[in-house]
């Protein structure tokens, strides 16, 4: 599977408002929350440097140790992500899902720890909707809780995938998902 890690847009506490940046899902993608985050992932680094809230020189990370200064890979070295209790997941519904379809977003759990796959239904329908789905429509934001995930995380990352049952995968990029970190 491809991987993508969701973009991420750091807010600090007295900001009025900060412009979150989402990315497409597509068919067989893999969405990546890594523990620590490539500076090139960060979607208002530069905003965030100007500040202060970063104080080194450069992006570049030592690949002698593991870094890279690469989007979307796997890195050692980076911003390491708060708690997942600051963090906050959102999926929104970019397009109308196919009549009668849906989607299955997966966030995937660690046997290790004993944390299960978590998993919801986003219908655009009733007869799709079933028991554990919401009913959607385009311009939709769901947020995603990643409370009890913290041990996962900790462990390297969160990977989310989102597969549709429409014809040729036609609905798996109507949606995206961006995360946020509150964090001073």
């Amino acid at each position: 599977m491809a991987r993508k890690n969701i973009p991420l847009t750091i807010v600090k506490p007295g900001t009025l408002a900060e412009k979150i940046v989402f990315v497409a899902n597509a068919d067989k993608q893999d969405n990546t929350i890594p523990y620590r985050y490539p500076f090139a992932d960060i979607e208002n680094y530069s905003a965030l440097k100007a500040s202060g809230f970063f104080r080194h020189a450069t992006t570049t990370v030592s690949t002698d140790l593991g870094g890279s200064a690469t989007a979307d890979t796997a890195s050692n070295l980076g911003f390491q992500l708060p708690n997942t209790e600051k963090l906050i997941l959102l999926c929104r519904v970019d397009t109308a899902l196919t009549a009668d379809k849906h989607i299955v977003v997966t966030v995937k759990g660690s046997t290790e720890y004993g944390i299960a796959d978590r998993t919801f239904k986003l219908a655009e329908d009733n007869v799709n909707q079933d028991t554990d789905g919401i009913l959607v429509v385009a311009g939709d934001i769901i947020e995603i809780d990643l409370y009890d995930f913290g041990l996962l995380l900790n462990d390297g990352e969160i990977v989310i995938t989102a597969d549709g049952n429409a014809a040729n995968d036609a609905d798996d990029d109507h949606i995206s998902f961006a995360l946020i970190a509150r964090m001073g």
